[in-house]
């Protein structure tokens, strides 16, 4: 993808579209990002769940629902869009890219005595993620047949957000417990870096399926805003996880590379003669669709 007119990156750009349009999912090598940098990049997880106390935990939590980032824990999510019973057996903490920014309070750090460089390697994990986010928002300009710099215009004071993620070992007697559950993701683009555990579900044609770890790759998804600027030829496919393993936990590092919460939602000039699978519920800007989804995921 780095030579916009290469042969290479048209065959990639409609590689990329043909996934897009069929399952919304697709896993990403030869990033530059090399697997000792990505284990060192997951051990960050590790490091703020398993050695981070609880109590410093609740001193950085979410202030609120939309307004603020931080640190959530267990129980505290629900993303199942269909099943409000059920709790997603997940804690995470998040940081947004832009800092500050008009829709969140500041970023809520840990205590450096606590995590001793861990702020660091979290911003260098946030650049080098950003990095992946910019080519890859070429790409999709190009496959949704526009300029390329058609989506990277809308990432001055973007709303992208860091997330790491611990997913317990599961708890198989809790039936309404899930490690995540089914939803599609809010805005532009995910990209997720998991370790070796395994648990990520894509719904594709009516089934579950796996979407396991390769080692050195990026798992990477569009999300509802993509979906909606092209009448829902790419899709934002439901997804969910499930912790593989009864005695191990899981580890997650993801970036949601989001536009400006003014991006306004409307359909690509490519696909406007298709029909407009949104033309009742179509949010006329990011921002108004990204507090919505949120006040929803918290709703419990």
């Amino acid at each position: 993808l780095s030579g916009v007119q290469s042969q290479e990156c048209t065959q990639t750009v409609q590689q990329i579209r043909n996934a897009l349009e069929s399952v919304g999912f697709f896993y990403i090598c030869d990033h530059g990002i090399s697997e000792q940098q990505q284990e060192h990049y997951l051990n960050q997880s590790r490091i703020f769940f398993s050695k981070l106390p609880m109590e410093e935990k609740k001193r950085i939590a979410r202030k609120d629902v939309v307004g603020s980032n931080g640190y959530v824990a267990i129980g505290v999510e629900n993303l199942d869009e269909d099943d409000r019973t059920l709790m997603d057996y997940k804690e995470c903490m998040d940081i947004c890219v832009t800092d500050p920014h008009s829709l969140y309070l500041s970023n809520q750090w840990p205590k450096e005595e606590l995590l001793p460089n861990w702020k660091n390697n979290i911003l260098d994990l946030q650049d080098k993620f950003q990095e992946i986010g910019q080519v890859l928002a070429k790409a999709f300009s190009l496959a949704m047949g526009e300029e390329e710099d058609y989506l990277s215009r809308w990432f001055p004071n973007s709303t992208s957000i860091v997330r790491l993620l611990r997913y317990p070992p599961r708890q198989d007697t809790d039936k309404k417990s899930i490690g995540c559950g089914a939803h599609s993701d809010y805005g532009f683009i995910t990209i997720l870096l998991q370790d070796d555990i395994g648990g990520l579900q894509i719904l594709h044609k009516g089934e579950w399926i796996p979407a396991p770890p390769k080692k050195g790759t990026f798992v990477i998804n569009v999300g509802d805003a993509i979906e909606m600027l092209t009448n829902g030829i790419f899709k934002a496919t439901k997804h969910r996880v499930f912790n593989d393993s009864t005695d191990k936990e899981r580890f997650v590092a993801c970036l949601f590379y989001e536009p400006c919460i003014e991006f306004e939602l409307t359909t690509c000039s490519h696909f406007k003669q298709i029909p407009d699978p949104f033309i009742n519920n179509r949010p006329k800007t990011f921002g108004e669709h990204l507090v919505n989804r949120l006040n929803s995921t918290y709703s419990i």
